[in-house]
C-alpha cells in the first residue's frame, strides 16, 4: 500500500511540475517576459486569437443554468452601497 501512495504522490508532483514548467516556456515563448514591444504583441495576439474563441464558444454552449455575472456582480455592488448608505445614515 505504501508503495502505491510513493508512486501516487510522484505522479501528482511530476504532473504540477510539468504544468507550472509548460506555463512558463509558453510565456517566455511568446515573448511576455521580453520587452514592452514583443510583450504587447503577446498581448494583441491573446486578445484577437483566445478571447473571441473562447467567447464564441460560451455563446454556442449558454443556457439556462449559465449565470451573468455581471449582473450578479451589479447586484452586489448595489446591495453592498445601499447596506453602506443605510449604516452612514
Amino acid at each position: 500500500m505504501q508503495y502505491f501512495y510513493n508512486v501516487s504522490f510522484c505522479f501528482r508532483t511530476a504532473t504540477k511540475l510539468a504544468i507550472g514548467v509548460g506555463a512558463v516556456y509558453v510565456t517566455l515563448d511568446q515573448g511576455v517576459w521580453s520587452t514592452s514591444k514583443q510583450s504587447s504583441k503577446a498581448l494583441h495576439k491573446v486578445r484577437n486569437d483566445v478571447l473571441p474563441t473562447a467567447s464564441n464558444y460560451l455563446e454556442k454552449v449558454k443556457g439556462p443554468w449559465c449565470i451573468d455575472a455581471y449582473a450578479q456582480y451589479s447586484s452586489c455592488v448595489f446591495h453592498w452601497g445601499m447596506g453602506l448608505i443605510k449604516e452612514l445614515n
